[in-house]
């Protein structure tokens, strides 16, 4: 849903297009203290020996001095790394004096060009465990391990793009956020560090990047997938289960052969057990180009069962092995349920 009074931005866009200005960092605290501005990456090593299925820091107006980090890191030895937490803030400005940072003490997404290339950096020591042990809700919060990031993102396909003008009460309006959100398939390379050991890498994911107010009352699951293939395909799509009573909220893209289609998910793979990877997350899609089928297989999970904080809903984000037709590619999953 597009306000008039905007201009839009000379970019093409799956979905809606995007208010002037959009994809910059905020350069102060908002007046609106439910104002939320989020930056993250979801992306897999290309080989399969690692991922970060989200790595994520969030400011709102009425804690813009203390960012939320959510960093998940799976290696394919069956270890996982759950950094998430609370960190103070970092200067918005650059050494330029340009506001081009949103970050904190841990982690900075550093904007080089709007909606084309970001810098990101993370420096923490998360819990350390296994898949097992997280599946179990039995990860030792004594135990910890230094991680390290440092990397350069390029943008490679269109955004997906959803804006709601302030004012907008509709359900999607409350679902993804009065504002704006875009999210991007990318190339992701540089430096890797764990067990004290820096590695090079090149891989490729999603950045997510959001000015939105987001209301969560009331939430009773989903699917969200995205990936992008050599030749250029993209899909993204975020589902909610249906509901008696509530409504419907089904939205995704293709982007095919240079243009980009509105599609609906007509089989999503829910959430129904936690398994450490294998799990079939086929889905179909359907618009103006018919039925699409793209098969997919996780392979580098990362969990939250029963999580207090989604109302007790286990949450799943997670590297998926896509295939469609002839074409593979490592993307992404999250999906959410009560199970």
């Amino acid at each position: 849903m597009i306000d008039a009074a905007f201009a839009t931005l000379p970019l093409k866009t799956a979905g809606d297009s995007l208010p002037a200005g959009a994809g910059k960092p905020m350069p102060a605290r908002p007046e609106n203290p439910d104002m939320r501005e989020g930056v993250n990456i979801w992306f897999a090593e290309d080989n399969g020996e690692f991922a970060f299925p989200r790595l994520a820091v969030d400011a709102t107006g009425e804690h813009w001095d203390n960012r939320l980090v959510c960093a998940n890191v799976s290696l394919n030895d069956g270890r996982v790394f759950d950094g998430w937490g609370m960190f103070p803030r970092v200067p918005t400005e650059d050494v330029d004096g340009n506001p081009t940072i949103v970050g904190c003490s841990v982690l900075q997404f550093r904007c080089i060009e709007p909606l084309k290339k970001w810098h990101v950096t993370y420096a923490d020591e998360p819990l350390a465990g296994t898949i097992d042990e997280q599946i179990a809700k039995q990860m030792d919060p004594a135990k910890r391990a230094a991680i390290r990031l440092d990397a350069e993102i390029t943008v490679t396909s269109v955004p997906w793009a959803q804006y709601f003008a302030p004012g907008d009460t509709s359900f999607a309006a409350r679902a993804m956020g009065v504002g704006w959100r875009y999210e991007v398939p990318v190339a992701i390379n540089g430096t890797f560090e764990v067990d004290g050991k820096p590695r090079p890498f090149k891989g490729t994911g999603v950045l997510i990047h959001r000015h939105s107010i987001r209301d969560f009352a009331g939430f009773w699951g989903h699917d969200w997938q995205a990936a992008a293939f050599p030749d250029g395909s993209a899909f993204g799509c975020n589902v909610y289960p249906e509901k008696a009573g509530q409504p419907d909220y089904n939205t995704g893209y293709i982007y095919k052969d240079g243009k980009c289609y509105n599609a609906r998910v007509v089989e999503a793979p829910w959430l129904t057990e936690l398994k450490p990877h294998g799990s079939d997350v086929s889905l179909v899609l359907e618009s103006e180009l018919g039925r699409t089928r793209i098969e997919g297989t996780t392979m580098l999970c990362t969990f939250k069962p029963q999580w207090d904080l989604m109302g007790g809903l286990s949450l799943e984000q997670s590297a998926v092995q896509y295939r469609w037709g002839d074409q593979t590619a490592i993307g992404i999953i999250e999906r959410s349920c009560p199970v």
